[in-house]
């Protein structure tokens, strides 16, 4: 998933930079935050596409233990890639005008998903050895907000410019 989400975050702000498109985006009437949620939503829906493709192939050759709640699975799955997905979209507009963002985009985008990573890790683990996973949940969440709300806030310097 995440794999997917480095190659979806190149072609995201970075890619309308270069093609000079991001100069017609800015002519829109729409705000700096309605992009960068825009692009957010692009960048989720290619990777729910792969993380959903994961998950079947997961559950259709390795298979899950009975007690696994299925639906709290797939709602790990869906934050962690939200998170993932607010996150490529954020670095991708921060890098748009870097010379080495083709470098950068990958170690900035590891480094702010880290923690994420760690806890999805973790409360997937709780869940397959059958231990409640709502204060996971809950930090996830927290933070696909917060970041996304901070993320919105800055992109009005971001995307302008």
């Amino acid at each position: 998933i995440l794999f997917s989400t480095l190659f979806v975050t190149t072609t995201s702000f970075m890619r309308e930079y270069e093609k000079k498109t991001i100069y017609g985006i800015r002519m829109l009437p729409l705000s700096p935050p309605t992009v960068y949620i825009a692009k957010t939503l692009y960048t989720l829906l290619l990777v729910l596409l792969v993380a959903s493709m994961t998950l079947g192939s997961i559950y259709l050759f390795v298979g899950l233990p009975k007690t696994v709640n299925i639906s709290v699975l797939v709602a790990i799955v869906m934050l962690f890639s939200c998170n993932l997905s607010s996150i490529s979209a954020f670095v991708s507009a921060l890098l748009m005008y870097s010379e080495g963002k083709f470098i950068l985009l990958p170690l900035i985008t590891v480094i702010y998903s880290f923690p994420i990573i760690l806890l999805s890790a973790s409360a997937i683990e709780s869940l397959l050895l059958g231990f409640p996973v709502y204060k996971e949940v809950g930090i996830l969440l927290l933070h696909l907000l917060l970041f996304t709300g901070f993320a919105s806030m800055v992109s009005y310097i971001v995307i302008e410019e």
